[in-house]
């Protein structure tokens, strides 16, 4: 667990800044909460005190719980989408630039656990969310 403040000092050093500008802050803030949101980081506490961790590093090591998070946030209720459009929405709701095989595998293999716990259902070849 990190610290809010930390991590701040910490990402303004990695991307060579030399002080931390409450401009630059502003900024730095608006994208974590973004990740939060996103599910790649998790937030414990408000505000300054905040602490935030990575959710998790790779998609075939995310939980099922946030996969299917991930797959709604993707995806409109009862709309109808082709599978291959909901990995690539998925992928870049994640921040993954590219496909990679490892990646394909994990999503085909949570697609079909959503399919059996009816959190998706498939409409010919296309997919939609029901909840």
């Amino acid at each position: 667990m990190w610290p809010k403040t930390e991590l701040l000092r910490a990402l303004s050093d990695a991307c060579g800044f030399k002080r931390l500008t409450d401009k630059r802050q502003q900024q730095l803030n608006k994208l974590l909460q973004q990740a939060v949101r996103a599910g790649w980081v998790e937030q414990e506490g408000r505000g300054e005190n905040a602490e935030l961790k990575l959710s998790f590093i790779k998609l075939q090591d995310a939980e099922r719980d946030t996969l299917d998070a991930l797959l709604k946030a993707c995806m409109r209720k009862n709309k109808a989408l082709e599978r291959d459009q909901v990995y690539r929405d998925l992928l870049g709701h994640c921040g993954y630039p590219r496909s990679t095989p490892a990646n394909r595998e994990a999503f085909d293999k949570h697609l079909r656990s959503a399919m059996r716990r009816k959190v998706i259902v498939k409409v010919g070849k296309e997919i939609k969310r029901i909840e």
